[in-house]
């Protein structure tokens, strides 16, 4: 038995479209408009530390950098495989921050909004990690 979550792609998406339309795009051109719109909105958030206000009173999505809590570190496991001693991960190089993505729902005027979520590729994830390595202090800190 399928349980469908609701979760839709970019075919769903350009169903729907074609429908709403008069004179839809054809398919390959509206997946690439698809793309580089959401490769420059990641670009803006993650590259630039920017909140991004999405449409139709949805909220804000960013960067939320937060202190690391030391009672619960992850375990260096790459470490503990190479010398078996046990390390924990202390994220030194950012200062002792993590980051993580953070959809702000506070102002979102939607009613059932707690249920939904946001959750980014793998991409994008990796991505933090890269900046959060090189200059973390484009993120706010998180009260």
């Amino acid at each position: 038995m399928r349980i469908d979550k609701g979760e839709r792609g970019i075919y769903d998406l350009y169903k729907y479209y074609k429908s709403v339309v008069k004179e839809p795009l054809e398919f390959r051109t509206f997946r690439a408009v698809c793309f580089a719109n959401n490769r420059l909105m990641a670009e803006e958030i993650i590259e630039k530390g920017s909140n991004l206000r999405l449409p139709n009173r949805l909220g804000y999505l960013r960067i939320r950098k937060t202190k690391m809590n030391y009672k619960n570190l992850k375990f260096d496991y790459s470490t503990y495989n190479k010398t078996g001693v046990k390390a924990y991960h202390l994220n030194e190089h950012s200062d002792d921050f993590r980051a993580r993505f953070l959809w702000n729902k506070a102002k979102c005027i939607v009613k059932g909004k707690k249920p939904w979520s946001f959750t980014p590729s793998r991409h994008n994830k990796r991505a933090v990690a890269k900046v959060m390595l090189t200059d973390h202090k484009i993120y706010t800190e998180e009260l």
